[in-house]
């Protein structure tokens, strides 16, 4: 079972739900049966706001094939039944920053 700060690979939905398309995600939250998840991009946000930066030395560490940005505005509670896969995880540094991150993002 997946828990928080894991690197999971799920069909990640559109955020106008037209489509999904298979994405990292970082598990945020275990709920039952669902996960809290954000989105990780290997293209670099035009703002780097809200993000979390997995650099060269770093996205090798936690599972990912190329450097990413954790896209704290992207958001979404899915079923754990459609992960297709642990290939990660943050480690306690990471994971700290990322709650840092959002945080500030949710301005709680």
């Amino acid at each position: 079972m997946p828990k928080t700060g894991d690197i999971v690979l799920v069909p990640f939905p559109f955020t106008d739900l037209s489509q999904n398309k298979v994405r990292p995600a970082v598990v945020l939250a275990v709920h039952r049966d669902d996960l809290t998840l954000v989105f990780v991009s290997s293209v670099s946000p035009k703002n780097i706001d809200f993000t979390l930066h997995l650099s060269r030395d770093i996205f090798q560490k936690v599972g990912l094939k190329k450097e990413s940005w954790v896209l704290v505005s992207k958001i979404a509670t899915l079923d754990r039944k459609i992960v297709l896969g642990k290939i990660g995880s943050l480690d306690h540094a990471l994971l700290k920053k990322l709650k840092i991150i959002l945080k500030d993002f949710f301005e709680i």
